[in-house]
């Protein structure tokens, strides 16, 4: 037990506040975003909800060197469907609560 104690005394105060779950801890990013129907309209992007904590999901297009901010959607929701995506487009998802945003997905990118 006494290891374990001075174990946590060393983890610094920020970190341990990340570690802490409730409603503005930091999120754990989404991962694997993947793309159906590559080629057709509209497009069908996936992926893993890793937090249990989020407010929901934002999605983002990054088209021309731009990211843009596309949609947003509810908590455990792990699809979104652009109707309007164009050849080329690429996208990335973060969660989001009272504390921010996490870091995003990998990109995926619907294929011309």
């Amino acid at each position: 037990m006494k290891i374990r104690s001075r174990f946590i005394e060393r983890i610094p105060i920020a970190v341990k506040q990340r570690l802490r779950l409730g409603p503005t801890a930091i999120l754990l990013l989404p991962t694997t975003l993947l793309i159906n129907a590559c080629y057709t309209k509209p497009m069908t992007l996936s992926w893993q909800d890793t937090s249990e904590n989020e407010d929901g999901f934002r999605i983002y297009r990054i088209y021309n060197n731009e990211k843009v901010f596309i949609a947003q959607v509810g908590p455990n929701i792990t699809q979104y469907t652009d109707k309007a995506a164009p050849p080329g487009a690429c996208y990335i998802v973060t969660a989001y609560n009272a504390a921010g945003e996490s870091a995003s997905t990998n990109s995926a990118c619907k294929t011309p």
